[in-house]
C-alpha cells in the first residue's frame, strides 16, 4: 500500500459542526421567504442577467426619485422592494458561493483521498482474506463495489450527502 499524502487534510470537530449547523439554521430562519422553483417554472420566468440588473437598477433610481410618474396600479413599492431583495441576495451570494464552491472542492478532494486509501486497503484485505477468519465474507461484500452489471461500473459517485434531520 502506498502512503501518499492526500489532497486535503482537515477535520470538523463535533462542537464546530454543531455551531455551523446552528448558524445555518439561524440563516434559514431569517430567509424563511426563500422559494424553490420547479424546472418548468425556471424555464418560463423572465430572467434577469447582469446587463438586465443594470437596467433594473436604473429604472429603480428613476422610480425612487420620481415616484409620481408611476401609476399606483403598477405597484412601484413592490418593484422597489424586489430590487432591494435582489441586491441583498446578491450581496449574500457574493460571500456564500465561493465558500460553497470551496466546500464542494474540499469534499471532492477528501472523497478522492478516501477512495484512493480505501482501494489500497481493499487490496491488502484481498490478499489477507484467507489468513484472517471471517475476512473473506467482508471482502466479498466490498467486491460488490467493483462488479459490473451490463453497464460500466459507477466509479464516480457524485451523490450529494443526505440532508441532515431538522
Amino acid at each position: 500500500m502506498t502512503n501518499n499524502k492526500g489532497l486535503v487534510t482537515g477535520s470538523i470537530p463535533a462542537t464546530t459542526l454543531s455551531i455551523i449547523l446552528t448558524a445555518l439554521a439561524t440563516v434559514r430562519e431569517h430567509l424563511g421567504f426563500l422559494i424553490a422553483l420547479s424546472p418548468d417554472q425556471r424555464k418560463t420566468l423572465f430572467k434577469m442577467g447582469t446587463r438586465s440588473l443594470e437596467f433594473v437598477t436604473q429604472v429603480r433610481d428613476v422610480v425612487a426619485s420620481n415616484a409620481d410618474l408611476v401609476p399606483k396600479a403598477m405597484e412601484p413599492e413592490e418593484f422597489l422592494s424586489d430590487v432591494a431583495l435582489i441586491e441583498a441576495i446578491n450581496r449574500i451570494l457574493t460571500d456564500l458561493l465561493p465558500m460553497v464552491e470551496a466546500m464542494e472542492d474540499t469534499r471532492m478532494a477528501a472523497g478522492s483521498d478516501a477512495m484512493t486509501s480505501a482501494t489500497s486497503i481493499y487490496g491488502v484485505l484481498q490478499s489477507s482474506r484467507k489468513a484472517v477468519p471471517g475476512l473473506d465474507e467482508v471482502v466479498k461484500k466490498l467486491a460488490k463495489r467493483f462488479r459490473r452489471s451490463g453497464v460500466a461500473a459507477d466509479v464516480t459517485d457524485t451523490e450529494a450527502p443526505a440532508e441532515p434531520a431538522a
